[in-house]
């Protein structure tokens, strides 16, 4: 097979980055903040069971371990706040984009035609604030499959039915093309 020599100006290419992207729910910034706390009091209280347990293992440094350990959480939850402004995602007419990430911002474009399946999830604070989560799972991609987080409970659903019929289409487009023909003599 030969490749014709085609330039391809890249200028009239599709940037991704001129797409507004929508950000999720402000109600998951609840979640962030819950798991948050959770994961704090779990922390500290391991911590301060241990040095419970041996209390010479820290010493006379108990108090400055304390404070680092301190210091850790609220870098965490600084982290975790600002981290949520960067959750934003969009549905154009081919792909879909997911971006996400404070200190190291990642941006995830997924094509319909690599889209496998899509699941919607929720846990119990999810279902109370209502929101729910979309998992989407791809073909062959590295790094493709994605999960958003913080979706209002409508809009979950009606990209899921988006992507479902998406797929669906995808796939009867992908069937008629490889269909073989059945001649008159054949049958």
């Amino acid at each position: 097979m030969e490749f014709q020599n085609a330039e391809i100006n890249f200028a009239d290419l599709p940037k991704f980055e001129a797409v507004e992207l929508q950000p999720i729910s402000r109600k998951y910034g609840w979640i962030v903040a819950f798991n948050w706390f959770v994961f704090s009091v779990i922390f500290l209280a391991a911590f301060l069971i241990f040095n419970i347990v041996q209390p010479h293992f820290f010493g006379i440094y108990f108090n400055y371990v304390l404070v680092g350990a301190v210091l850790f959480l609220i870098i965490n939850y600084v982290v975790s706040y600002f981290g949520f402004f960067k959750r934003k995602f969009a549905i154009r007419t081919h792909d879909i984009i997911y971006q996400q990430g404070l200190i190291k911002s990642t941006t995830i474009i997924i094509p319909y035609n690599r889209i496998q399946h899509v699941n919607l999830e929720e846990g119990w604070l999810s279902r109370v604030l209502e929101i729910k989560s979309i998992s989407i799972f791809t073909a062959g991609q590295d790094n493709g499959d994605i999960k958003i987080h913080g979706l209002d409970k409508e809009l979950s659903e009606e990209i899921n039915q988006h992507l479902l019929n998406k797929i669906k289409s995808e796939n009867d487009q992908t069937e008629s093309l490889n269909v073989p023909e059945i001649g008159a003599d054949e049958s």
